[in-house]
């Protein structure tokens, strides 16, 4: 059965696609979290958890927003429905990284034809590295969370043109005339995307699972604002590059929260009248960083989807 939930309000969308007979990554844990992780219950403890620490007035915007990532707002404007709760999904960055042992690659789509020095190669990768970890840095040394930092790598461009990269040594693969939604892509052989199944080897990948992409990130000409989930984040193109040394890319970082099954709150109001909105990156026009209120989010998220991996 396929399964997809997707919420698109303005200039953001979060899509999240699998193939739900094929997915559940954990044998013997057929969904460890739908039978007793009501919405509303208390948040998770267990040895380790600082959750006491979460500022007060954080709390009631935490746990909506965690009913609305497991379907308890189905049918307000712009709510999940319940099959398509996190609770049941298992390909989100978290698992990513799980699985990946603390490591997360990306395909570069570039859809562009302004031309790609070697230094802006870098400069790509460098910027991948320290937005990924701006998330993550807010995870190290929570509640048996594994990892202090995430091993962020770029294994592909997919352009349409190979002139446009002004390189000849392809220290990556290169993938040129190969298009999916009308856009370059690297090859879908090597896309966890295309392939959720449990244990999956990459057996047709170049150079296996070492060489196999989590994510891609889509750098589109023209594009205003952003799309995120599973796959990655899609951005403009002149946005990443113009502001590639920025320390926040807070369009990417708003996209890569989706990533984490985290919501867009144009809707807020329509899922609750009592509960200000949250001063987070996922709040359009909010902040431009990673909060502390999205670092209490994704602690939250980790402490319940936390029983995967134990």
């Amino acid at each position: 059965m396929n399964r997809a939930f997707q919420a698109c309000i303005t200039a953001t969308c979060i899509i999240f696609s699998v193939n739900a007979a094929a997915f559940n990554p954990y044998p013997g844990n057929d969904n460890p979290n739908t039978d007793d992780d009501v919405p509303g219950d208390p948040p998770i403890t267990s040895p380790g958890t600082q959750w006491d620490d979460v500022p007060p007035d954080m709390v009631n915007s935490i746990e909506l927003t965690w009913k609305e990532m497991t379907g308890g707002f189905e049918g307000k404007t712009g709510a999940r429905p319940r099959n398509g709760s996190i609770s049941g999904f298992y390909n989100t960055i978290l698992d990513q990284v799980m699985q990946n042992n603390g490591k997360l690659n990306y395909c570069v789509r570039y859809e562009s034809d302004v031309p790609v020095s070697p230094d802006l190669r870098d400069d790509i990768e460098a910027a991948l590295r320290r937005n990924v970890n701006a998330w993550f840095s807010k995870l190290a040394g929570y509640n048996h969370f594994p990892h202090q930092h995430i091993d962020v790598n770029v294994v592909g461009w997919a352009v349409r043109n190979r002139s446009t990269l002004q390189w000849n040594d392809d220290p990556v693969p290169v993938y040129v005339g190969d298009y999916y939604e009308n856009a370059p892509q690297c090859a879908q052989v090597c896309g966890r995307f295309f392939h959720q199944e449990a244990g999956y080897s990459y057996p047709q990948c170049p150079g296996g699972k070492a060489n196999h992409y989590d994510q891609s990130l889509w750098l589109t000409e023209g594009m205003n604002g952003g799309a995120g989930g599973d796959w990655g984040q899609r951005v403009g193109r002149s946005y990443f590059t113009g502001q590639v040394k920025s320390e926040n890319l807070h369009i990417f970082l708003h996209e890569m929260g989706h990533g984490f099954g985290f919501p867009d709150y144009y809707n807020w109001r329509t899922w609750t009248q009592s509960t200000p909105e949250p001063y987070s990156v996922m709040v359009a026009g909010s902040a431009f960083e990673v909060t502390d209120w999205d670092r209490w989010m994704l602690r939250y998220t980790w402490d319940r989807l936390k029983p995967r991996w134990d």
